[in-house]
């Protein structure tokens, strides 16, 4: 299945390349290498001290993550494919992100509590790259901070995360059965992510693992399938890499997760990523069949040949001028996503003066230390619901403006271009537009989205906001409460006695105090924010002009191509012309042969 694909892709790539169109054969080499190795995410998450970062390691047959049993993870850790190792921090400066190139040995330093506090709070996450086969394959590992009760900062960061990462390993240890927290949390996983894995960890260290392991697969019924949850052995998994024993390999029971990662899920994205490439493949062949089946109606009406010419080197000139900055899909482009933006930080200020207005009808209702306790949370989920629809709102609205780009220069080709370059303009933009039902895709600016620009959507947006979360929200109520002196002197105020038998003045004292504390913490919360959806707009904005800067280049080509063979065509005889006929409905059968082989590969697969 995987050769025929690859065989497929290269003979269109071949096929290119012969006609002198590089350009056109670079995309589909790039869509092949999308198709070997697609971009798949999985998030390691649990609470803390639960084997996750030990389990990475034993994943990957290597200690890249750093492991103490006494320290635990404080920052996300994304393990990346790489040609040469290299650890990056991004970190807070400032105003701005900054990444600093740091060496592997000193990665404890960074993320785990090992190193500093300022190290710690600055940190948004540290990226480790590296070659190994199954990073090569298209894996991303995101080793996550301890959720803490799951209901912690770092938790509710992971929730907002979810929905784009590809999967989940949720791990949990062997010494007693799922909690309910953590039922609700993979029930609520489940939801929001398409491959949910529960590992049961450390099974070497208790004895009764398989009682739990019955009791974990039962509460999960109706939520995981059972095969879904499988017994690990991080450490075991580890020794049996230094003995070369491959019966403990087998006990440690990480293999089998293992293949269930590469089976259940990289084959599913790896689908998922060839259906994407064999469509632009298609795009493609059909781009040069349209051309060839123009030229091949012009060669048999030699009349329309010096039109025909003039028509393109038209076409040439306009392209020339659609690519300068005063271009109207450049100016669309400027402002649609100056008003994304602006709808987004809009969106981001409008849901931070709904929460300060739900808080402080929640904050006159305070009589305990357990009330405070729970506005806590609810501040939390409040702030990671508002987050991850706020960046969300950017990947949606980014959708919109590919697709109205692309509407805007369909429309412009009767402007842009004349007699027979208008129809090979529309009929080329037509099959960016619609995407081949044959191989199931989706059609319209949605699909072209996913395969044209994939920058734009994913595991990029999920892990800026990640990282912001996991360092702006506080862990638990004890965060909130130990953020300031102001809150500390809340918390004093809440604790002990019920706060209903203090006098009325002094309680109205405290719940301002209160009302105070909570727009400090959103009002940082928002100012991060703003600078975080800036970035994003920005890289946004560049991935698309450099798309259709790209696509109107070899537009050009097409039509520069086109011009110089009408020129020959006009100095040519009538048996060269009809030659030319003959070679070009050869052309025609390869093209459609081409495109059937597409077709049955994405069949196939």
């Amino acid at each position: 299945m995987a050769d025929a694909v690859q065989e497929a892709l290269g003979g269109v790539a071949a096929t290119l390349i012969a006609r002198g169109r590089d350009d056109l054969a670079a995309r589909v080499r790039a869509a092949s290498a999308r198709a070997t190795r697609p971009a798949t995410v999985v998030a390691v998450v649990g609470e803390f001290k639960q084997g996750k970062s030990l389990l990475v390691n034993a994943l990957l047959g290597r200690p890249i993550c750093p492991v103490d049993d006494d320290l635990s993870t404080a920052a996300v850790t994304i393990i990346q494919y790489g040609a040469s190792p290299s650890v990056h921090v991004h970190r807070r400066s400032g105003n701005r992100v900054e990444q600093l190139a740091v060496e592997p040995r000193s990665l404890a330093d960074w993320v785990t509590e090992a190193g500093s506090a300022a190290h710690r709070r600055d940190v948004e996450r540290a990226v480790v790259s590296f070659d190994h086969p199954l990073l090569a394959q298209g894996l991303t590992l995101v080793d996550t901070p301890g959720a803490g009760g799951l209901t912690t900062g770092h938790a509710k960061a992971t929730t907002a995360f979810l929905p784009y990462a590809d999967a989940l390993i949720f791990a949990t240890d062997a010494s007693a059965e799922l909690s309910k927290p953590e039922i609700d949390f993979l029930r609520m996983a489940v939801e929001r992510c398409p491959q949910v894995i529960v590992a049961l960890t450390k099974i070497d260290l208790y004895p009764a693992w398989r009682k739990i392991l019955d009791l974990d697969r039962q509460h999960l019924t109706g939520i995981l399938d059972g095969a879904s949850v499988l017994p690990t052995s991080a450490a075991a998994a580890i020794a049996a890499i230094r003995r070369s024993d491959a019966d403990l390999a087998v006990e440690s029971g990480v293999p089998q997760m293992r293949d269930h990662v590469l089976q259940q899920l990289l084959d599913r994205t790896r689908k998922a990523a060839v259906r994407r490439s064999l469509t632009e493949a298609i795009e493609l062949v059909d781009h040069m069949a349209a051309v060839a089946a123009q030229e091949l109606e012009i060669v048999r009406d030699p009349a329309r040949i010096s039109d025909a010419n003039a028509a393109y080197e038209h076409a040439v000139a306009n392209l020339e001028q659609v690519r300068g900055p005063g271009a109207r899909w450049g100016q669309m482009l400027a402002d649609r996503m100056a008003d994304l933006s602006s709808a987004a930080s809009f969106r981001l200020r409008g849901g931070v003066r709904d929460i300060i207005g739900s808080l402080d009808h929640a904050i006159e209702e305070l009589r305990s230390p357990a009330d405070w306790e729970a506005l806590s949370d609810q501040l939390q989920d409040d702030v990671a619901a508002l987050l991850a629809d706020v960046f969300g709102s950017l990947d949606d609205g980014a959708e919109a403006i590919y697709g109205d780009l692309m509407e805007l220069l369909t429309d412009e080709a009767s402007e842009l271009f004349t007699g027979d370059a208008r129809h090979l303009a529309e009929t080329i933009l037509s099959r960016i537009e619609s995407a081949p039902r044959e191989l199931g895709e989706e059609s319209g600016a949605k699909r072209a989205v996913g395969s044209v620009v994939p920058a734009l959507r994913g595991a990029q947006s999920g892990l800026m906001m990640f990282g912001l979360l996991g360092r702006v929200l506080p862990i638990g109520a004890a965060g909130l409460l130990m953020s300031n002196p102001v809150t500390l002197v809340i918390g004093a105020a809440f604790a002990g006695k019920q706060v209903i038998s203090t006098r009325q003045r002094t309680l109205a004292v405290r719940r301002q105090q209160a009302r105070a504390s909570v727009r400090r913490f959103l009002d940082d919360i928002q100012f991060e924010t703003s600078h975080e959806l800036t970035e994003a707009a920005r890289r946004i904005q560049r991935v698309l002009r450099d798309v259709f800067t790209a696509r109107i280049v070899e537009l050009q080509r097409t039509y520069q191509a086109m011009a110089e063979q009408a020129k020959r065509d006009v100095a040519s005889t009538y048996e060269q012309q009809v030659e030319r006929g003959k070679q070009l409905e050869n052309d025609l059968a390869h093209f459609r042969e081409l495109r059937s082989r597409l077709v049955a590969a994405g069949v196939a697969s």
